[in-house]
């Protein structure tokens, strides 16, 4: 690529102005040639390009990690309370941070406890009613045996009145 041919001839002054108390006490100019300007600009411009890129690379980088560390626990108090529906309480609920997730954590342990105190419950009060269950059972066989065994004394008891 060619050079262009006014770009190397030309001056950019450049003024600046140095202030004390409000009042300019000198000004300091320099010529720079519009190439070294250009120059100038063009890195200025990749060095803030490369700065974006990182910032986004980096930002992402935050934001998988944030997501990590808010997610994990989410599907793990997910996973619990699934457990905990299909009636598996036996499951370990580990607290793993102290904020408004533990919570939820806590929350889930105390039900856990809950129902399984309450299964243990409803176990015995079953065991109660099979036994009584049983009972019946055991008396309703004797009363038919014993409803049996008077129908056929009763039949008996016909056939004598019959020859008297």
């Amino acid at each position: 690529m060619g050079k262009i041919p006014y770009v190397d001839t030309v001056d950019i002054p450049v003024y600046l102005p140095l202030v004390n108390n409000g009042k300019v006490v000198c000004v300091v100019s320099s010529d720079y040639k519009l190439s070294y300007v250009q120059t100038l600009y063009r890195d200025a411009y990749l060095t803030i390009l490369i700065a974006v890129m990182l910032s986004v690379v980096l930002s992402g980088f935050v934001a998988w990690r944030i997501s990590l560390f808010l997610i994990k626990p989410i599907k793990e108090v997910a996973h619990s309370a699934g457990q905990l529906a299909k009636a598996n309480f036996d499951i370990a609920i580990p607290i793993t941070s102290h904020n408004e997730i533990s919570e939820q954590q806590k929350a889930l342990r105390t039900i856990r406890d809950n129902l399984k105190e309450m299964m243990h419950k409803l176990n015995g009060h079953i065991q109660k009613l099979d036994g009584i269950s049983q009972n019946f059972k055991d008396v309703r066989q004797k009363s038919f045996d014993t409803i049996t065994i008077i129908i056929n004394n009763m039949g008996m008891f016909r056939v004598r009145l019959n020859f008297r």
